[in-house]
């Protein structure tokens, strides 16, 4: 199949692309600039990857970059992510231009290179605060609560409307705490996960502001979410329009960190940091449960392969051996 990917240069974005090319699909890899020493790296050995150069938020852009070519699917990967106040200040036009309407540029883009699938990367933000007891399934009831939440949950009604428009194979998945190789900094994510800000602090002999241990999040690891996303793109049906993806089991900030002591022994952290220097992602309360992924599951025979226990060993092993320098 021929399949673009948006927000290529991301996180989830390339490790969609290398699933993809992994499994045999020619992949056309969008982002906006060249990919740099850091991405061809990531991606070195694999056949089937052409990258093209285009800003989602500029109208035509994303259409023009792919000069006709014909698709099968579209993934929209692309976003601005807020992860603090501050930036949700200071940027907040940009975050809704750039997330809702390179979404309909996506949409576009898709539509015009003849795709019949069309999937958006979302997130559990586009249901915003949920109570201690509700269940994390797709039918829970939308309360986004800010500007990155309301631009995804946006998105996913308007990805719902395009393909009920157009006649396109749509589906919104939401997908919960990713963590694993492939992730960095970049201009549209400014704050990264806790995971790797906590190696990050490790490597240069920082105290860790882990925060309290028993806090919990349904950390999944990035292959598992990859394969997930690819199948989307490539299933020959969907029976629904939008799904939870998520290891849906609770991991504590505890058992995060005795993974990074079993690597780094001589660590050491802080259950009490102050406010600011704890990460957004676990800043919350540690009640909410985890998204429930037994939708997809059922229709997909998709099951999460790594626990946190491989996982914090194989994304420490890459850490350690990828050749270049900002991993």
């Amino acid at each position: 199949m021929d399949i673009a990917v948006t927000g290529a240069h991301g996180f989830v974005g390339l490790n969609v692309v290398r699933t993809l090319a992994e499994q045999g699909h020619t992949v056309y890899a969008i982002g906006r600039s060249a990919p740099d020493q850091w991405v061809t790296a990531f991606l070195d050995g694999l056949h089937g990857v052409q990258h093209l150069v285009a800003d989602v938020s500029k109208p035509g852009e994303l259409t023009g970059a792919l000069g006709g070519q014909s698709l099968d699917a579209v993934v929209h990967a692309a976003v601005v992510t807020a992860t603090t106040l501050q930036v949700e200040r200071d940027d907040a036009a940009r975050i809704v231009h750039v997330n809702t309407g390179g979404t309909i540029e996506a949409l576009e883009a898709a539509k015009s290179s003849g795709a019949t699938r069309f999937v958006y990367v979302s997130s559990p933000s586009a249901i915003g605060n949920a109570t201690a007891d509700a269940t994390m399934d797709e039918a829970i009831e939308k309360r986004p609560d800010s500007l990155y939440g309301i631009s995804k949950d946006a998105s996913e009604e308007i990805t719902r409307r395009y393909g009920r428009l157009h006649g396109l194979s749509v589906a919104s998945v939401r997908i919960a705490q990713p963590y694993g190789p492939g992730e960095r900094a970049t201009a549209s994510r400014v704050r990264t996960s806790p995971i790797y800000e906590w190696i990050l602090d490790v490597e240069a002999g920082r105290e860790l502001p882990a925060g309290p241990l028993d806090r919990s999040r349904d950390w999944t690891y990035i292959d598992d979410t990859a394969r997930g996303i690819a199948e989307l793109a490539t299933a020959e049906i969907l029976n629904h329009d939008l799904y939870h993806l998520a290891r849906s089991a609770p991991v504590t900030v505890g058992e995060v960190i005795e993974q990074i002591r079993a690597a780094y022994p001589d660590i050491y952290w802080n259950e009490n940091p102050a406010s600011e220097d704890l990460n957004p992602n676990i800043a919350g309360s540690s009640a909410r449960k985890p998204l429930d992924s037994s939708r997809f599951g059922a229709e997909f025979g998709w099951a999460p392969e790594t626990g946190i226990v491989d996982g914090m060993r194989r994304y420490l092993g890459w850490w350690k051996t990828f050749p270049v320098s900002g991993s």
